[in-house]
């Protein structure tokens, strides 16, 4: 009776390694290096020049009083978030896609976790992958809003449509705060 090593008791896998555990490990860590390229290949706000648009939405120059819409979010994400960002994103370019076409308005997914863009989360006092609306003069922030219960609204999409939507209104009319639960900062 000859002795068989392990390698040649196990099975060859499709790549001939002869062991699906090793094969099985390789691949996950190959899924985990393309996530994590993809992840770090995000669109991501420039510090200090949130007037350019993430998503494919070029916005032509710019008048002087825009509205920049922001999804924050951190580098590991769950359902919930990517939910609440495709909701509101979806939301923001169809509803307001004069806006954006014109420079008026842009929309912007930021990984508030990168080096580059933690000055959000003091500028917006960010403490949770939040929504939020700023409006700019000449570039410059006037004023900003977190919209915050975007995290109630996620279950129905179309209460969270609803609520993007009666936020950045209230917010451009200066008739934000309880009815929308949101809170203004500066």
């Amino acid at each position: 009776m000859s002795e068989r090593t392990e390698a040649e008791s196990s099975p060859e896998c499709a790549c001939g390694c002869h062991r699906n555990r090793t094969c099985f490990l390789l691949v996950i860590v190959g899924l985990a290096l393309a996530a994590s390229t993809l992840w770090r290949g995000q669109v991501r706000a420039p510090a200090r020049a949130p007037a350019a648009v993430a998503a494919g939405v070029a916005a032509p120059a710019a008048p002087d009083a825009t509205v920049a819409v922001y999804y924050f979010h951190g580098g590991i994400r769950c359902e919930k978030c990517l939910e609440i960002e495709r909701v509101s994103r979806e939301t923001v370019l169809s509803f307001y896609a004069e806006d954006l076409a014109a420079g008026r308005m842009s929309w912007q997914s930021v990984d508030y976790m990168l080096p580059e863009n933690l000055h959000f989360m003091d500028e917006f006092n960010l403490k949770h992958p939040s929504l939020a609306v700023e409006t700019r003069q000449r570039g410059a922030p006037v004023a900003r809003l977190v919209l915050s219960n975007t995290w109630d609204k996620v279950e129905a999409q179309e209460d969270l449509e609803a609520y993007v939507v009666k936020g950045i209104e209230g917010f451009r009319n200066g008739q934000e705060g309880e009815a929308v639960g949101a809170a203004r900062l500066r």
